[in-house]
């Protein structure tokens, strides 16, 4: 994806540096500015592909052919599951009990309060339920993208939230997916490390390449309301059992 200098257009429009754009998703409601530089570098790029048909559907408006290929995620193999539950006691939490996963991210600040109020609200209607919050995307220095910020806080807010503290990789993360028992799933890698593990997904969407991904998978978003959480947690954690059972 171009930098917001336009960095990569530039090069290459005036030099000799080939561009290939793989494996990546396009939201139609980018900002102009954005949206001018993509069309730039897209134009010139020797090879195009897309995460998911919207976004063909998008170059293809543009008069840019694109295939359609897994996410670029799809290449990496969970740890051992033994990996994931190190890592979930290490948070203090027992996998062998039932253990509900929170990728969440503060992104949107309009809605933070009442992300604060679910996720208090599950975990005092569900007392029987570990939760474990699970920090996606950790970014050096744009606080806004930096979950764990937020999982430190909610955490501060409700003592028993677990939290999964660290560096751990994409691979050592999905393994810890494959111990859950559910996962509530705002951020777009926690959908697809829920769904390659097999792990019930209540799905809490933050931008439209989730919603894109939600609507591929035949999924219905849950609205970020405490009641409406805290029944759909508890309807993924009795699948789950479903599951176990069957």
């Amino acid at each position: 994806m171009p930098d917001r200098r336009g960095w990569w257009p530039l090069r290459a429009r005036y030099g000799r540096t080939g561009v290939a754009i793989h494996g990546v998703g396009i939201d139609r409601d980018m900002r102009p500015i954005a949206a001018r530089l993509l069309r730039q570098l897209a134009g010139r790029a020797v090879a195009i592909t897309v995460r998911d048909q919207r976004s063909a559907e998008i170059l293809a408006e543009w008069g840019i052919d694109a295939q359609v290929v897994p996410d670029l995620s799809a290449a990496v193999e969970p740890a051992p599951a033994r990996r994931g539950s190190e890592l979930l006691r290490r948070a203090g939490v027992d996998p062998k009990r039932p253990v509900v996963g929170m990728a969440l991210t503060a992104l949107r600040t309009h809605q933070a309060t009442a992300l604060e109020e679910a996720v208090a609200h599950c975990l005092a209607e569900l007392p029987d339920v570990q939760f474990c919050f699970i920090p996606m995307s950790q970014h050096p220095f744009v606080h806004a993208h930096n979950d764990l910020l937020l999982g430190r806080r909610l955490q501060l807010a409700n003592p028993r939230l677990a939290l999964l503290e660290g560096s751990p990789r994409p691979d050592e993360v999905m393994a810890v997916f494959g111990r859950l028992t559910a996962a509530v799933c705002m951020r777009y890698h926690s959908l697809l490390f829920a769904e390659r593990t097999g792990t019930p997904i209540v799905p809490v969407p933050y931008a439209p390449k989730c919603d894109v991904w939600l609507d591929e998978h035949g999924l219905q978003r849950v609205p970020l309301e405490p009641a409406a959480l805290v029944a759909a947690v508890r309807a993924a954690v009795g699948r789950r059992r479903q599951m176990k059972v069957a």
